[in-house]
């Protein structure tokens, strides 16, 4: 699952600096993509699905620059993972590496990273 993390993280927070229609000062974007396992991938000790889990972001630009609020539908993200994707996804969204903010929901029924 680690493998797909970084990609829909990146393609959210592209999608939303593409997206986000011009309305004044501030542009706002959000969006939502399924990072649930496919069946017969889930991590130990995870035996099926009850519900879907999510990466959501939230991108605001006022113009100057742009921040991204990130997401995760997991139980943790370890420091090194995102020591790994901040960097790319700021390459890819031409984002400043540290208006990047991520968080998990902290969820006990979905994976960590």
């Amino acid at each position: 699952m680690k493998i797909w993390l970084v990609p829909c993280l990146t393609l959210t927070a592209s999608i939303l600096l593409v997206a986000a229609p011009e309305r004044g000062n501030l542009r706002a974007g959000a969006a939502r993509v399924e990072i649930t396992p496919s069946e017969g991938n889930y991590p130990p000790p995870y035996k099926t699905v009850l519900d879907k889990i999510y990466v959501r972001a939230l991108v605001l630009d006022n113009g100057n620059a742009k921040a991204g609020l990130i997401t995760a539908d997991a139980v943790n993200m370890e420091t090194e993972y995102w020591a790994t994707a901040a960097p790319r996804i700021a390459r890819e969204t031409g984002m400043a590496e540290a208006n990047l903010h991520v968080s998990a929901t902290h969820s006990h029924s979905a994976p960590g990273w």
